[in-house]
């Protein structure tokens, strides 16, 4: 996640877990948990 939050150009992945719960009502780790097979190459928006 630390990764992903830094590439999003998030300050930390802390800010980024923050921001995520916000907007999607569940923490980044719950969403891996549910489709383990998503990956951050997957989730890239460019």
């Amino acid at each position: 996640m630390t990764e992903a939050a830094y590439d999003a150009g998030f300050s930390s992945s802390a800010h980024f877990s923050y921001q995520f719960r916000r907007m999607f009502g569940l923490a980044p780790s719950a969403l891996m948990t549910l489709k383990p097979e998503i990956r951050s190459e997957q989730l890239r928006v460019d």
